[in-house]
């Protein structure tokens, strides 16, 4: 069996393969900074867990307060939920809009 070593043949390979290089080399790249972009973004400092943890924690109570009559016992309780969770009385509708994520 002989091997033919055809120069146009091996010029071509090496062309092709010095035009593809810099862009498998740019899309590797791009990959590799959207990679550490998501873990940058996935890291949670402690402020964003304090916030996370005050919304999720009022979330339940906020609706309740929302969505009942004045003076009524679920008004009462959904403001007892808050007030057991913020440690002492707050202003309830600014509160509750903050959790809620409403202006």
């Amino acid at each position: 069996m002989t091997i033919n070593f055809d120069v146009n043949n091996l010029v071509r390979s090496f062309l092709i393969a010095v035009a593809v290089a810099p862009l498998t080399f740019s899309a590797a790249n791009a990959i590799n900074s959207a990679v550490a972009g998501n873990k940058e973004a996935a890291k949670i400092t402690e402020a964003q867990r304090v916030i996370n943890n005050h919304r999720d924690g009022l979330t339940k109570a906020c609706i309740d307060y929302r969505v009942s009559k004045a003076d009524s016992t679920l008004e009462r309780e959904s403001k007892t939920v808050i007030d057991k969770f913020m440690g002492g009385e707050v202003a309830y509708a600014p509160t509750c809009n903050w959790v809620l994520g409403l202006k």
